[in-house]
């Protein structure tokens, strides 16, 4: 619980590597070993920006002969081959993950395309969790600080923190985040560590890099115009039998709902690797219907074997009636879920607290003692408005400011009824609370409006 809201704050200046988003271009990177005799090309078919779906090929470069293809992916972190090509160190900070496939480990090493050894982050680094080491790559740890109004991270420049790996002949050399010097042996594998000093920082920051080339290509675009159908949402649901819903929702009628990652061929015909039917429709039709659609390729870039595409629906039955009708049944399901949220004592595995008092004790133990610094740093309450979009929106998704809770209902008893202004309450008055300034939260918290009063018989 801990860390999941300190990272609140480190998402207000997260760095864009570690982000998981959609891209407009990807990258097809070529690193070389340090002889020049061999490469390893690495294509991606996905255009999110860290995902390992794609191909890593690893060429002779005196011949340009193929010497084998591993089946994911490589140019996210560090990869680094050795002088006879036949090994491929593939090393990933836990940062870089993604929504779709998580990378597990931290280290794999291929030899001649084969797995034949993956270390995870916990093994190479006896990480317990904490979050000072929850990474592989060492780093400095910028601060952030209240200057001209805002939030601002201070960076901390420091070559070793750029570059955190470097290769010398067929020696991989890291420098971890609990700050040891790992010694990878690239054709055996073998590991070894000291702690790192001054100067095994002049040493990596003085070993040149090796060469990496870039080709930028622009994502293909447009594949959910099949068959004529102007969304493949649209596609799905009339092929379906089914009403798409379009730009229109419809709170009456009941809506189905399914996402599907497929895997698109040269030749526009889609097979699904990942389905999240989450209303039960009938999933072999599903498949029939994706089956049958072609996907428009005329984008497909040069060298890339397939794409992966989401493709999302959300429809209703094509009968008004019933479609209204099983509206009503969920509704009243929603309803009866938001009555238990609003007395449960926890939701989804997280407390809520009955009042301030008991939140703020709670963000006392679940905040970062630099965060909890930086807001006694503040010149005044207002200046709390800065952590809207990181520590507010925790507190009004996880504490159902929006879709309900007793914490909620705390705040609606006192007249407070929208999301945003329960977090911004909540935040203010904690600065309050942080600065010895008691008065003006306990007296929100003993205001309540009047009960109406029951009007006599006559």
């Amino acid at each position: 619980m801990k860390h999941t809201i300190a990272l609140c704050l480190l998402l207000l200046t997260a760095h864009a590597a570690a982000a998981q988003f959609d891209c407009i271009y990807r990258d097809i990177i070529t690193v070389y070993s340090t002889n020049g005799d061999y490469c390893a090309r690495a294509t991606p078919y996905y255009n999110f920006d860290l995902s390992p779906y794609g191909k890593t090929e690893v060429f002779n470069t005196r011949t340009n002969q193929l010497l084998y293809t591993i089946p994911e992916c490589l140019s996210k972190g560090f990869l680094f081959l050795s002088n006879d090509g036949a090994s491929l160190l593939h090393l990933v900070n836990l940062e870089y993950k993604s929504y779709e496939e998580a990378f597990s480990h931290v280290l794999t090493l291929y030899q001649n395309g084969t797995k034949a050894k993956q270390v995870s982050l916990r093994e190479l680094t006896s990480c317990d969790g904490c979050e000072e080491v929850s990474s592989l790559f060492f780093r400095i740890k910028d601060t952030v600080v209240y200057e001209e109004g805002r939030l601002k991270r201070k960076y901390c420049e420091q070559a070793l923190h750029k570059r955190p790996a470097c290769i010398i002949g067929d020696t991989v050399l890291l420098c971890t985040a609990n700050r040891l010097l790992l010694k990878i042996f690239l054709p055996t594998g073998d590991i070894t560590s000291q702690p790192f000093d001054t100067s095994c920082c002049a040493l990596m920051s003085q070993t040149p890099s090796p060469r990496i080339d870039t080709v930028k290509f622009s994502c293909p675009r447009g594949y959910v115009r099949v068959d004529g159908y102007d969304s493949g949402e649209e596609a799905l649901a009339k092929k379906l039998g089914m009403v798409p819903q379009g730009d229109t929702w419809y709170p009456r009628y009941k809506y189905y709902y399914v996402k599907m990652l497929l895997r698109i061929d040269r030749q526009g015909k889609a097979t699904i690797m990942r389905m999240n039917n989450r209303d039960s429709l009938p999933e072999e039709r599903l498949r029939k219907v994706v089956a049958d659609m072609t996907f428009y390729t005329d984008n497909f870039p040069e060298g890339v074997d397939y794409w992966y595409q989401k493709l999302f629906g959300t429809m209703r039955k094509r009968n008004r009636f019933v479609a209204r009708r099983e509206g009503k049944i969920e509704q009243a399901k929603e309803q009866a879920a938001y009555q238990r949220r609003l007395v449960a004592d926890s939701i989804d595995g997280i407390y809520i607290p009955r009042n301030l008092e008991e939140s703020f004790h709670f963000l006392d133990t679940m905040l970062h003692a630099e965060t909890i610094s930086l807001i006694r740093s503040l010149p005044d309450r207002k200046a709390m408005s800065e952590f809207h979009f990181v520590l507010g929106m925790w507190l009004r998704n996880n504490w159902g400011f929006w879709a309900g809770s007793r914490f909620q209902q705390y705040f609606v008893q006192r007249g407070v009824n929208h999301p945003d202004n329960m977090s911004g309450i909540l935040l203010e008055y904690y600065y309050d609370y942080l600065h010895g300034s008691h008065q003006g939260w306990r007296t929100f918290d003993a205001t309540l409006p009047p009960t109406p009063s029951a009007t006599p018989d006559k």
